[in-house]
């Protein structure tokens, strides 16, 4: 009896918890995952690379279309190419290769080796782009995280990187084959003479699923001015931009945000993203901190459930929700990323028998 109460509770417990989450598809993908026997599908329409994207680009200028190798060079184990296997412009892109298994241990680099093609800049200045933008195509059998990096090397004022190795590294996850638009913002980045750029496979096993290399075409590798750069550091936010909580907010709790918009006429809107109404308006505030000067808003005095946008002048945020039970979308989600952060990987589907054959066992011998 007690053991048929227990598993009665979980499930009940489990479901209630679920149908109280405001967001549907969250929802629907929490029942797909076997209840967190899975990792959660990535909505990548709401990542920082998608928003980046977007962004207005003022100059581009071509570094390297690939047609042209006499600027790259080769390092480490592996083999670097031309190839008109796949391309995004011109004829050729450059491909990168490095073993999976690797018997001997490089002096230098990450791992256990390191494969990296390197272009020469030529001690250029580089201070007025504020992005590098390029494409990037992994041929990877099996391998489950996918990752090349981005090496950028300064000899001027501020050498890059500095002489604790720090600055000028970037990895960038990518997804297994297919073309990947990748950038990576520099707005504060030494830049006044850029010797070299580099892209790097670094090896660190070989996976039971993998095949015997990684492979990598890069193609189209630019240099933009876009609007509106990330603001690397302090505390205001990048120029037209609403710095909000992205998960929502309670309904009874206080409700903030901060603006950095040019040209707003000191208010603000809630805008009902169902209906496109304006639900709620109210004045913008200017604050003043040892951290900085600040205009934020506050619309706490706001209580109907539902999901909404903040708009101040041309800016819209993305959608969000305000709902009593805001943050059980939240402990779903930590759930889950505890689950596929474990060291080791259970079988799928068998979790919960697990946990409910751990959570008998110590009934019986609680009762004993």
């Amino acid at each position: 009896m007690n053991k048929l109460t227990i598993t009665t509770l979980l499930f009940f417990c489990s479901c209630c918890f679920l149908f109280s989450q405001t967001d549907e598809k969250l929802k629907s993908d929490i029942r797909n995952t076997g209840y967190v026997h899975s990792p959660l599908p990535l909505d990548r329409t709401k990542s920082l690379e998608t928003f980046g994207l977007t962004k207005k680009v003022l100059v581009s200028d071509m570094l390297s279309d690939m047609e042209d190798m006499k600027k790259w060079s080769h390092k480490g184990i592996g083999d670097m190419y031309q190839t008109s296997e796949r391309r995004i412009s011109g004829t050729h892109s450059l491909k990168l290769v490095a073993p999976t298994v690797v018997n001997e241990f490089l002096s230098w680099g990450i791992g256990r080796g390191t494969s990296m093609a390197s272009f020469e800049v030529g001690g250029m200045n580089w201070e007025k782009y504020n992005r590098i933008h390029f494409y990037i195509y992994p041929d990877c059998e099996g391998a489950r995280s996918v990752y090349l990096n981005l090496y950028v090397e300064n000899d001027g004022k501020v050498k890059v990187p500095d002489q604790y190795g720090r600055e000028g590294f970037h990895e960038i996850n990518l997804v297994n084959g297919q073309w990947n638009e990748c950038y990576v913002e520099m707005p504060e980045l030494a830049r006044d003479k850029v010797t070299k750029i580099s892209f790097a496979i670094e090896v660190f096993g070989k996976e039971q699923t993998m095949g015997d290399s990684l492979k990598f075409d890069i193609d189209a590798v630019e240099l933009q001015t876009i609007e509106n750069p990330e603001v690397v550091s302090g505390w205001k936010p990048a120029e037209n931009r609403i710095i909000y909580s992205t998960t929502g907010y309670r309904t009874e709790s206080e409700k903030s945000a901060i603006v950095q918009v040019n040209n707003n006429d000191g208010k603000f809107q809630l805008v009902d993203y169902i209906t496109s109404q304006v639900a709620y308006t109210g004045k913008i505030n200017k604050g003043k901190t040892y951290i900085g000067d600040f205009e934020t808003i506050d619309f706490t005095n706001f209580k109907k459930d539902g999901q909404y946008m903040i708009r101040v002048g041309n800016v819209t945020t993305l959608p969000f929700y305000i709902n009593s039970n805001i943050w059980d979308n939240s402990a779903w989600r930590v759930l889950n990323f505890m689950f596929c952060e474990r060291c080791g990987y259970p079988v799928p589907g068998n979790m919960a028998i697990a946990i409910l054959t751990l959570i008998v066992n110590i009934m019986d011998i609680l009762s004993l």
